[in-house]
């Protein structure tokens, strides 16, 4: 399964972490190294500690919003701490959710060995992989020798005052065959934490109860990886603040189909007129499905939740009145309705997702269980009156998930619903933004995805109303907004100020001018100026054909001779050496010396529970270090080539450098590392040569043009974005303090028709350059008036001639050389100038 582009950066910059703890075993250093080196937004690292000890290992959080796939992240991110963080073949697993309902899901996901998720787990070890329950973790022996096992739990393991937890910490038979390793001390706890455990906390600070990080620490884990759209922002009691490696947003959710925005809510004061309005919604949904049907093939049933009324009040629209109305006023079939309160639960037992299932109303009162997952949903219905800071629980999570996570022909399938009744509009929409902030959301993001939809009285006869002329509408706009703005943008304003508006001019004009702005401030567009903004980009001439200049083109043009190869696998000390020094052991890759302590206790540990074969041969070798090597840069070297150069990098080590066999199996990871550095080398040279070769002769070309989409923008919103005028989305990619200067500048030049804040590591949705290494995004994107293109690179002063920096100026004047366009490297002392001369 291809993981989608935030779901990789995550991987990417947890990879990237573990590699930059590996060098100095410095938690604190290593976040702020890797989020420089990637460009992540700068968070603080708080340390942890128990009673005795602080804990010095990773930490770390990795926040997605719901529906971003929390799971399939997590299941990925063992393989990277094995290989990139404790560099070992065995390792336990200990995956806690905060409730009963999340383990059984995840232990069907994990269970299912077609998921993707299982897939992942799979392909993090050789062994046999066992997925245990906490209470199968009690009962059943596992084998570390030939096991890899993970353990699901939820956090109230912890807790000695439960049952669950009196076991987590009792001796146990089970364990017996691991004295040899732990003596007398076998409970749970002490298999753990002799194993070091990688610990998967899914919504760790959702847990009902504080979890005890003292208690998490007791099993000394090798590292723990938070995953949660809500991560804890302050340190409280025992509640430790979230360590957050990299933030990924609801708009790059949105732009890889993962959720259904804009979130379109209507408010009605009559509970029977939202049932109504809600069925006709569902209705529309399911006519233009089965267009999806037969142009995608994609099959959806639209499903409506309703959230009704809990019994007590004798007006109450309860579950059992709103069943009954469904019935007899619309005449909808029983098998339809399904209703899941703490009575009845018709939804147990249910594949709600297969075709042959009839539901399409479900009724309940309160939030549905945890884990319950069901893509079709697209209508949220309250029939409870949302006033006064009601909660909407998590029925919005409910009716955000995209059915398959593609695209569809449809846009009003790739919208989420909610129609509810209140006579508090402004209320309404706080608790909707609320929770959708509790589903991840930043501020910024709830703010813009929340559009408010005319909601006509059941009655209304047009003649008994005035006709107001549009301009009257827009004068009466223009008063309100005058001291703003001079010309009034409906996208511009928020929901709640639109509600204002309105109001004020039912006072001041009455109904008939009321309904005329209502109708005005309630247009909204993704993208303000036309439906596409189209860049155009480097192509390479070859034998009468153009191919996109992109990374596939220098690989073809840099593959290894034989004798190339040969020499690359020929390294010597200075490449690689392992020395032991007493407890310590020094690994040097190419002069860095990396010190192993904390993280070589925690392989020997390992070792004394898995034990370790008998000295290799070169063959075992050689395929233990194919089976370790990280091949994601190596596409370009067939099996056969790749086989033969750790061959001869395996036997040149140990007949000509009479290296022993078992030191290079125990750094297998090390060795497989080096390996991958040498071939990186030799192709990097030779990909700079076929780069330059490109950029001096006569090949480049235009090429096809990039359409910037105007509904898919993975942005990360920053606070700023209203202070535009001309940005091509309603929302602005966040910026530092000098990149906001300069793109404040850009958008106030009379020249500037349009612009787009590029986005870093968005292959698919931003525009890029190819460089030697890597691709190469300019920070700004202006469509000018005359015609012309100009791509801009901001760049701090420090780093204005560094080789990255150079390299980056020439790819992007010979893009404006071939292309008839513009480009420049600006800097804070020179931005105004050079932009301004480069438009003349």
């Amino acid at each position: 399964m291809t993981l989608k582009t935030y779901q990789q950066n995550a991987l990417d910059a947890l990879q990237r972490y573990f590699v930059e703890f590996r060098s100095d075993e410095n938690p604190k250093a290593s976040l702020e190294r890797t989020q420089e080196a990637l460009g992540l937004s700068k968070t603080a690292y708080t340390l942890v500690s128990s009673e005795a000890w602080d804990y010095l290992r990773p930490y770390l959080c990795v926040r997605v919003p719901t529906g971003g796939g929390k799971t399939l992240i997590a299941a990925h991110s063992v393989s990277l701490a094995m290989r990139e963080l404790l560099r070992s073949d065995s390792a336990v697993v200990f995956w806690l959710a905060p409730t009963k309902a999340i383990v059984d899901q995840t232990l069907r996901e994990l269970r299912n060995h077609n998921s993707a998720e299982r897939q992942a787990i799979n392909a993090a070890t050789s062994k046999s992989v066992k997925i245990l329950s906490i209470d199968e973790a009690y009962s059943n022996a596992f084998d570390l020798v030939s096991d890899f096992v993970v353990i699901v739990a939820t956090f109230a393991t912890f807790r000695v005052d439960k049952e669950e937890g009196r076991r987590f910490f009792g001796l146990n038979g089970q364990y017996v065959h691991l004295k040899h390793a732990l003596g007398d001390k076998l409970s749970l706890r002490d298999v753990l934490a002799k194993a070091h455990p990688i610990i998967i906390a899914d919504e760790a600070h959702s847990a009902r109860n504080d979890l005890a990080i003292s208690r998490l620490l007791e099993i000394e884990p090798s590292c723990i990886l938070e995953y949660t759209a809500t991560p804890q922002m302050q340190t409280r009691g025992e509640k430790v603040a979230s360590n957050i490696l990299i933030s990924v947003s609801a708009s790059e959710l949105k732009a890889e189909n993962m959720i259904k925005l804009p979130l379109e809510v209507q408010v009605i004061d009559k509970w029977e007129i939202v049932v109504k309005a809600a069925i006709e919604k569902r209705q529309e949904l399911e006519d233009l499905s089965a267009v999806e049907l037969s142009t995608t093939g994609q099959y959806i049933r639209p499903l409506i939740l309703f959230k009704a009324e809990p019994e007590g009040k004798n007006d109450s629209v309860t579950v059992d009145v709103l069943e009954a109305f469904l019935k007899e006023n619309f005449a909808i079939p029983a098998e339809q309705i399904a209703v899941h309160t703490g009575k009845r639960k018709d939804l147990d037992g249910i594949d709600i997702m297969s075709q042959r299932c009839p539901i399409r109303y479900v009724i309940t009162v309160a939030a549905l269980k945890e884990g319950w997952n069901a893509p079709y949903a697209s209508v949220f219905c309250s029939v409870a009156n949302i006033a006064g800071g009601t909660a909407v629980e998590q029925f919005l999570g409910r009716v955000l998930r995209m059915p398959y996570a593609k695209p569809k022909s449809q846009p009003a399938l790739a919208k989420s619903y909610a129609i509810v009744t209140s006579l508090r509009t402004s209320e309404v929409i706080k608790a909707l933004k609320d929770n959708l902030i509790e589903c991840g959301f930043e501020e910024q993001e709830a703010e813009k995805v929340v559009i408010l939809r005319p909601s006509l009285p059941e009655v209304q006869a047009p003649e008994t109303l005035p006709l107001i002329e549009t301009t009257e509408a827009d004068d009466y706009l223009e008063r309100c907004f005058a001291p703003i703005q001079s010309n009034f943008n409906p996208n511009d304003i928020s929901v709640e100020k639109k509600i204002e508006v309105i109001a004020s001019a039912r006072k001041e004009g009455g109904e008939s001018l009321a309904k005329a702005v209502e109708q005005r401030v309630m247009q909204e567009s993704e993208a303000r100026f036309a439906q596409f903004f189209e860049v155009p980009t480097l192509a390479v001439k070859e034998q009468g054909e153009l191919w996109d200049f992109d990374s596939e083109i220098l690989i073809e043009r840099s593959m290894l001779s034989e004798a190339e190869m040969i020499r690359l696998a020929e390294f010597d000390e200075k490449v690689f050496s392992v020395h032991a020094h007493g407890m310590k052991l020094e690994v040097d890759i190419d002069g860095k010396k990396l010190v192993t302590q904390t993280l070589g206790s925690i392989r020997d540990d390992l070792l004394s529970l898995s034990g370790q074969a008998a000295t290799p041969d070169e063959r075992a070798l050689t395929n233990a270090v194919l089976n370790k090597l990280d091949r994601r840069n190596l596409t370009m070297i067939d099996q056969a080539k790749l086989v033969f150069f750790v061959a001869h990098a395996v036997h040149y080590c140990i007949h000509t450098r009479n290296m022993d066999p078992v030191a290079i199996r125990a750094n297998l990871y090390d060795f497989a590392d080096t390996v991958k550095h040498m071939l990186e080398s030799g192709l990097g040279q030779a990909r700079q040569h076929a780069f330059q070769e490109l950029l001096e002769g006569d090949e480049l070309a235009i090429g096809h043009a990039f359409r910037f989409d105007s509904d898919r923008y993975p942005c990360k919103p920053d606070k700023n974005s209203l202070n535009f005028k001309k940005h091509f989305y309603k929302k602005v990619h966040e910026m530092n303090n000098e990149e906001l200067e300069c793109a404040l500048f850009i958008d106030s030049l009379d020249e500037v028709e349009m612009w787009v804040r590029n986005i870093e590591m968005q292959p698919q949705l931003a525009f890029w350059l190819q460089t030697a290494t890597d691709r190469f995004y300019p920070d700004f994107i202006a469509k000018l008036k005359d015609g012309r293109i100009f791509a801009i690179e901001y760049k701090g002063e420090h780093i204005m001639e560094s080789s990255d920096s150079i390299e980056k100026r020439r790819v992007g004047d010979v893009w404006a050389k071939v292309t008839g366009n513009l480009f420049a490297m600006v800097g804070r002392s020179d931005f105004k100038n050079k932009i301004t001369d480069s438009i003349l």
